[in-house]
C-alpha cells in the first residue's frame, strides 16, 4: 500500500476552506457526483424555499441549510440518488414592501401610477439578485445542493403547476368566494390569512371603554366593554352568556345590567363608589331584547341597523376573564361575531374601505382612519351620556407580518378553499408522518390542524402568482383555466409571462351568453405557492405526469414556525390535490438567538453576518456548532461556543497530523481483525464500528446532534485524548510486529472516520483527505467516498464498558491529586485499586498501561486496600482507589524530566517545528537536581521531544548559535532552556 503524506502541522481552515470551494467548482464535484448516482435508490428531499428579500441570509437560515446539507450528504454516503433541488420562495409581500420602499413608495396607488408592470419587474429582479447572491453564501458554507437548477416560484413552469392545482381544487366543488369578517392589512391594502397572523403580534396602547346601550321600552342600560370604539358603527348586536348570572344594577349612570361575575371589577374600573344589585337572573332571559344604538344619529348605516339591534346569546365567545360579560359585536368586524351573529340571521356592516378609511355608511367619520378616529368616537359617546367610563390598555394586537401596520378585520369578498371539510383527512394523514421530535406532531401541528378553517387563497396586491378565475361580465359564469396552452386555446393568445398585468389583459368570449370573460385581479396566497411545492418544483402534471416521481418526499425541515406555515401549506395541498401526505419525515428545527436568548435583529444590534463567522472561525466550525446542539431546540450563538468548537476542530486535525507524522514514512499493511493482539487496538475498532453504528442510527432517526457528536468526540475522546497518548511509543517500537499492528490499527480508524466526519465539516475531511489519505486509484474528492459500514462481529461491548471503568479510575486519580495538590506531571510510585465487581478487576488487567500512563502512575495492581498511612484515598463508580504519596528521588526526577519536556515541546511550537518531522538540539541550565533529572531520563526526553542531543550547560556561551533561548521557572527552580533545528 502507498505511503501516507504528512500534514502541514499548522491548522487554519481560513485559508484551506476557500482553496476546497475553488477544488469542488473546479473538478465539478457535485455535478459529477450527481451523475454517479444516476440509477440508484431515490431519496427525495425537498427544499422550504427562503424568501430572497435579502442578499445576505441570516445565521438562522444557514443553519437551517447546513442542517439539510447534512441530511443529503449522509444519504449520499449511503449510496442513494439524492433528489436536491433547492427552491426559492419569490412572490409576495417581502419582496413587494422592499421594492415599494426602494421606489418610495407608501400605497398601492403609488404602484398603480408608477405601472403595475414596470413594479412586477422590478419585483422580479430584485428576487433574481438577491437569490444569486444568497446562492454565492450558501455554497460558501458547504451546502451541496444542485444549485444549476433551484425550483423558483415566479418560473412560468411553476406558475402552470399552480393553476393546475387550483383547477382540479375547482373541479372537486372545494373552491368557493364568500364574504367574511378577515384580518386587512391598511398599509398593504390585502388580506391576511390566520396562520400569517398568528405569530405577528405587537403590543400597542389602545382605549379601554365601557359604553351604555338604552334598550327599548325599558329605562335600563346593557354595558358593553371595548378596546375597539371604531368597531361600533358596525355595531348590529350584543351577545351574553346563556347560563352565567347577570344582574341590574342602579347606579348615578342608570341602571345598568352587566355580569354578576365582573360587577365589583367594573364598578371599580368606572369609579363607581355607590351602587345597589336590584335584580339577578340568568343571561338567556335577556336574548331578544332591542337597545338603541347612541351613535344613530350619526352614523348613516346605523339607522338601517334600528331593527336589528338585540341581545343574543353564545357560550363560546363570552368569557368572564374581561369586560363586563356583554360583548358588542360588530359581525363585519369580528369573526365570532360573524359566525354568532349569523346564527341569527343578523345583517354583516364593514363601512370600512380598503385603506382603512371609514367610508360613506359612517356618517359623520367618513374619511378618517379607523384608528384615528377612535378618540372623536369617545367624545361623541361622553356628549351622549353614553361613556361610563374610559382609560388605556396595554395589550398584544396583530399587526402585519411584513409592513408592521396594525390590522384591522373588515368583511370583504374574498375567495376560499373549503379545508374544514377535510379536517379529518388532515389528521389521520399526519398520524402517519415520523414527526423528529415526535411531540412536534403530536402536540404542535396536531393542535393546529384541530382548529384549521377555510382558506382565503386571494390576496389583493400585484407581485404573486395571479388567480386563473375569469368571470362573465354579462352572466358571471366562472371559469377556472388549468393551463396556458388552455388559456391560448379559450382566448387566442399567447402569453410570454403569466404574470399581472399581461394577465389581466386576457379576455375570453363566454361560451353561455357571449359575453367577455375577464380575470379577478386578485393573486394566489404565497403558502399556496409554496405549498405546492412537493410536485410544482417537478413540473408536474406538464413536465412529468408520474405520481412515483413526486410522491412521497423522504425529508423536510424548517423551523417550528412552520407548524403553522409550510409544514400546514404542504400537508393542505397533498390532501386537496391527492388525498395524501407529501412527506414521510418532519424534522422541526429551532430559531437562532443571540447569547441573552433573544432573537437575532440588525435593529437591535445583536445580528451575526454569516460572513463575520468564515472571517473569525471558518465554515467547518459554525457547521459544527450547530450540528452538535439538539436541532429542534433554539440555539444561542455564542462566540465563545465557537470557540470550544474550533478547538475540537484543532485537535482532530492534530490526530491526523500525528498519524501522517508517525506512519506517513511506513508501509501500512491491510488489517486483519483476527491478527489483532492488543486490548487497546481492539477496544478501539471496536470504537470505531460503533461510532459508525450510532451514527447512522442517529441520522435514520434524523437525531443530528447525536451524529455529530458521536463522530468528533470518537476522534477528540477515544482517539487523541486516549489512543495516540498510548500510542506513539507502539507505533515507534523496534518490534515490528507490534510498530506494524498499531500502524495498521491507526491507519483503519482514521481512514475509515473520514467519510463520516465529511458528513459534520466537509472542508477539513476534504483537505485531510486530498493531502493526506488520497491515493493512486482512489475517487478525486471525499464526496464520492460511501460511508463504511459497520462491522458488527469488530465491537466488543464488554471491552468498551471496560475502559468506561478505566475512565472512572483515571479522573478520580486526577481528583484524588487535587485533593492534596499534587501536579498531574509528578509520577507516582503506586495505585491501588479495590473493588468487588469483577468487570473492575477485568478491565485493571486488560488496561493497566492506559490507567499508568494516564494517572501518571509506574506500578497497578488491583486488591484490598492498603493497611499503612500515606495513602490518599478516591472513589469511582465501581470501587475506590488508593493513591502512594511516597515520592521517592526517581519519581522526583521523573516529574522534572516531564516538565522539561513540556517546556520543550512548547518551544517547538513556538519555533513552528513539526513533531517527527524536524529534529533538534537541546541546551539546559539549571541545578543539580535538573541535571539529575536529565541524566536518568535522557532517552525518554529526547525521544518525545525528537531531540539529537540535550547538552546541560552552565551559560549561554556554551550554547550553538542560532538558538531559541527562554527562561522558565519549574517548581520554583530557575531553568533556561535552548533549543535549535538541526
Amino acid at each position: 500500500m502507498p505511503k501516507l503524506r504528512r500534514l502541514g502541522r499548522n491548522f487554519d481552515p481560513k485559508s484551506y476552506e476557500q482553496e476546497i470551494l475553488r477544488y469542488w467548482d473546479e473538478r465539478k464535484v457535485y455535478e459529477k457526483l450527481r451523475e454517479s448516482r444516476i440509477g440508484a435508490k431515490k431519496f427525495h428531499f425537498l427544499d422550504g424555499p427562503p424568501y430572497p428579500s435579502s442578499d445576505t441570509p441570516h445565521p438562522g437560515t444557514v443553519w437551517n441549510k447546513v442542517v439539510k446539507d447534512a441530511v443529503v450528504r449522509f444519504k449520499r454516503g449511503e449510496g442513494y440518488f439524492v433528489l436536491d433541488k433547492p427552491g426559492w420562495d419569490t412572490h409576495g409581500l417581502p419582496i413587494e414592501v422592499m421594492t415599494e420602499r426602494a421606489l418610495g413608495f407608501s400605497s398601492k396607488k403609488d404602484i398603480e401610477t408608477f405601472g403595475i408592470a414596470k413594479f412586477v419587474e422590478q419585483c422580479r429582479e430584485l428576487a433574481a439578485r438577491n437569490i444569486e447572491s444568497m446562492t454565492r453564501h450558501f455554497k460558501e458554507f458547504g451546502v451541496s445542493l444542485d444549485w444549476s437548477s433551484p425550483y423558483v416560484t415566479y418560473e412560468r413552469e411553476y406558475i402552470e403547476s399552480a393553476w393546475w392545482g387550483i383547477k382540479r381544487i375547482w373541479e372537486n366543488g372545494m373552491l368557493y368566494q364568500g364574504e367574511r369578517p378577515v384580518h386587512w392589512c391598511p398599509r398593504c391594502e390585502t388580506v391576511l390569512s390566520d396562520y400569517e397572523v398568528s405569530e405577528s403580534y405587537k403590543e400597542l396602547m389602545d382605549p379601554s371603554i365601557y359604553v351604555k346601550f338604552k334598550l327599548v321600552d325599558r329605562p335600563e342600560y346593557i354595558l358593553i366593554w371595548t378596546t375597539t370604539p371604531w368597531t361600533l358603527p358596525g355595531n348590529v348586536a350584543v351577545m351574553v352568556h346563556p347560563d352565567e348570572k347577570y344582574v341590574k344594577v342602579r347606579t348615578d349612570s342608570g341602571v345598568l345590567i352587566l355580569a354578576e361575575k365582573r360587577l365589583e371589577h367594573v364598578m371599580r374600573e368606572a369609579g363607581i363608589k355607590s351602587y345597589e344589585v336590584i335584580e339577578e337572573f340568568q343571561g338567556r332571559s335577556l336574548e331578544g331584547l332591542k337597545y338603541e344604538h347612541p351613535l344613530e344619529d350619526v352614523v348613516d348605516v346605523q339607522r338601517g341597523l334600528r331593527e336589528y339591534h338585540m341581545i343574543i346569546l353564545s357560550s363560546e365567545y363570552v368569557t368572564m376573564e374581561e369586560g363586563s360579560g356583554c360583548v358588542h359585536s360588530a359581525p363585519g368586524h369580528g369573526k365570532e361575531d360573524f359566525e354568532v351573529c349569523s346564527r341569527y340571521g343578523l345583517p354583516v356592516k364593514s363601512p370600512v374601505d380598503e385603506r382603512g378609511l371609514f367610508t360613506a355608511e359612517a356618517g359623520k367619520y367618513a374619511g378618517l382612519n379607523v384608528r384615528e378616529a377612535n378618540n372623536l368616537i369617545i367624545r361623541d359617546l361622553e356628549e351622549r351620556g353614553a361613556l361610563v367610563a374610559k382609560g388605556t390598555v396595554v395589550h398584544k394586537y396583530p399587526v402585519c407580518w411584513r409592513c408592521d401596520t396594525p390590522l384591522i378585520i373588515r368583511a370583504t369578498k374574498q375567495w376560499f378553499i373549503r379545508i374544514s371539510d377535510i379536517r379529518e383527512k388532515l389528521l389521520s394523514e399526519s398520524d402517519k408522518v415520523k414527526w423528529v421530535p415526535r411531540w412536534g406532531g403530536e402536540r404542535r401541528f396536531r393542535d393546529w390542524l384541530l382548529g384549521v378553517e377555510d382558506w382565503i387563497i386571494s390576496r389583493q396586491r400585484y407581485w404573486g402568482i395571479p388567480i386563473p378565475i375569469w368571470t362573465c361580465d354579462k352572466c358571471g359564469k366562472i371559469e377556472v383555466i388549468g393551463s396556458s396552452r388552455e388559456l391560448e386555446a379559450k382566448s387566442g393568445v399567447k402569453l410570454e409571462d403569466l404574470h399581472r398585468p399581461w394577465v389581466d389583459e386576457v379576455s375570453i368570449k363566454c361560451d353561455s351568453c357571449g359575453g367577455t370573460m375577464r380575470r379577478i385581479p386578485d393573486i394566489m396566497d404565497v403558502w399556496y405557492d409554496s405549498g405546492i411545492s412537493f410536485f410544482a418544483s417537478l413540473g408536474y402534471p406538464y413536465k412529468t405526469d408520474s405520481l412515483n416521481e413526486i410522491f412521497p418526499v423522504d425529508f423536510i425541515t424548517e423551523g417550528h414556525d412552520q407548524v403553522r406555515g409550510w409544514f400546514f401549506s404542504l400537508l393542505r395541498m397533498g390532501v386537496l390535490l391527492f388525498g395524501r401526505a407529501p412527506y414521510r419525515s418532519v424534522l422541526m428545527h429551532g430559531f437562532m438567538l443571540d447569547e441573552k436568548g433573544r432573537e437575532m435583529h440588525k435593529r437591535l444590534g445583536n445580528y451575526v453576518p454569516p460572513q463575520e463567522i468564515v472571517k473569525r472561525f471558518g465554515r467547518d466550525c459554525f457547521r459544527a456548532f450547530v450540528l452538535t446542539k439538539v436541532p429542534w431546540q433554539d440555539l444561542r450563538f455564542s462566540w465563545k461556543g465557537m470557540e470550544e468548537v474550533s478547538r475540537k476542530l484543532n485537535i482532530i486535525w492534530n490526530v491526523y497530523v500525528f498519524a501522517t507524522t508517525y506512519i506517513g514514512d511506513r508501509d501500512i499493511k491491510d488489517l486483519d481483525p483476527s491478527d489483532v493482539r492488543d486490548p487497546i487496538n481492539k477496544w478501539l475498532i471496536s470504537r470505531l464500528n460503533t461510532t459508525m453504528k450510532n451514527f447512522r442510527e442517529a441520522m435514520e432517526e434524523y437525531n443530528l446532534h447525536v451524529a455529530s457528536n458521536e463522530i468528533i468526540n470518537f476522534l477528540v475522546e477515544d482517539v487523541s485524548h486516549l489512543y495516540l497518548r498510548v500510542s506513539r511509543k507502539k507505533i515507534r517500537s523496534k518490534d515490528e510486529a507490534t510498530s506494524s499492528e498499531w500502524i495498521s490499527v491507526l491507519y483503519y480508524v482514521l481512514r475509515n472516520a473520514i467519510p463520516y466526519l465529511s458528513v459534520v465539516t466537509p472542508f477539513l475531511a476534504e483537505k485531510i483527505y486530498l493531502d493526506a489519505f488520497m491515493m493512486n486509484g482512489d475517487p478525486e474528492s471525499v464526496n464520492f467516498l460511501t460511508l463504511p459500514e459497520p462491522n458488527l462481529l469488530m465491537i466488543d461491548e464488554e471491552l468498551e464498558s471496560l475502559m468506561d471503568i478505566v475512565r472512572g479510575i483515571i479522573s478520580s486519580s486526577g481528583q484524588a491529586r487535587s485533593s492534596v495538590g499534587l501536579k498531574r506531571r509528578q509520577p507516582l510510585r503506586r495505585m491501588v485499586i479495590s473493588s468487588e465487581d469483577p468487570l473492575v478487576k477485568k478491565a485493571v488487567e486488560n488496561f493497566s498501561e492506559v490507567i499508568m500512563m494516564e494517572a501518571n502512575l509506574r506500578e497497578v495492581e488491583f486488591g484490598d486496600p492498603p493497611k499503612d498511612g500515606k495513602w490518599v484515598e478516591g472513589s469511582f463508580n465501581g470501587g475506590k482507589i488508593y493513591l502512594s504519596l511516597e515520592i521517592g528521588e526517581e519519581e522526583l526526577l521523573e516529574g522534572l524530566s516531564r516538565e522539561l519536556i513540556r517546556r520543550i515541546q512548547l518551544m517547538r511550537k513556538e519555533l513552528g517545528l513539526t513533531l517527527g518531522v524536524e529534529r533538534i538540539e537541546v541546551y539546559i541550565q539549571g541545578d543539580e537536581e535538573i541535571r539529575k533529572a536529565v541524566d536518568s531520563f535522557y532517552d525518554d526526553i529526547t525521544w518525545n521531544s525528537d531531540a539529537d542531543l540535550i547538552q546541560i550547560v552552565s551559560g549561554p556561551e556554551e550554547v550553538s548559535e542560532f538558538s531559541l533561548g527562554k527562561e522558565w521557572e519549574i517548581d520554583g527552580r530557575r531553568v533556561v532552556i535552548w533549543v535549535r533545528k538541526i
